[in-house]
């Protein structure tokens, strides 16, 4: 059925004749008005001409098309930024099933001095600017 229907199409595409603008003519060799576009015949011969609408932009359309982001392998958060999606934070719990990001404590305050002398990316924000905002550093310190 699918692929009858792209013949069909197919079919139809090399039948169209264009003129020098590269507007479909129709059977009386004529194009349409600016803005419609050639339908096809009616059982008179007469060329069928309908209007050209788009209800939504490209711009929202593809807005539309993204999926919500996922992390990667072994990463625990994404997020869209700049509609790239990025992936960071470690995955899991802590073994005893509390969660890995606990600002303000003894490992916030070693992973903010670990991570502040990570040189800077080139399209941020990147993962360590993420992760750093995760677990609420300023500067190299942890702040609850």
């Amino acid at each position: 059925m699918n692929q009858k229907l792209i013949m069909e199409n197919w079919r139809r595409f090399l039948n169209e004749a264009k003129n020098e603008d590269g507007k479909e003519q129709g059977a009386d060799g004529k194009a349409c008005w600016d803005g419609y576009r050639h339908e096809g015949t009616d059982e008179d011969g007469k060329d069928i001409c309908v209007e050209i609408t788009e209800d939504i932009d490209d711009d929202q359309l593809d807005e539309k098309k993204k999926k919500a982001c996922k992390p990667q392998k072994g990463k625990r958060y994404a997020e869209r930024v700049n509609g790239k999606c990025r992936s960071y934070g470690q995955a899991g719990k802590e073994s005893d099933g509390t969660d890995r990001i606990e600002p303000g404590t003894d490992k916030g305050h070693a992973y903010c001095a670990r991570s502040a002398k990570i040189k800077k990316c080139k399209e941020p924000p990147c993962a360590n600017d993420l992760s750093r905002k995760k677990w609420k550093c300023q500067g190299d310190r942890s702040v609850p």
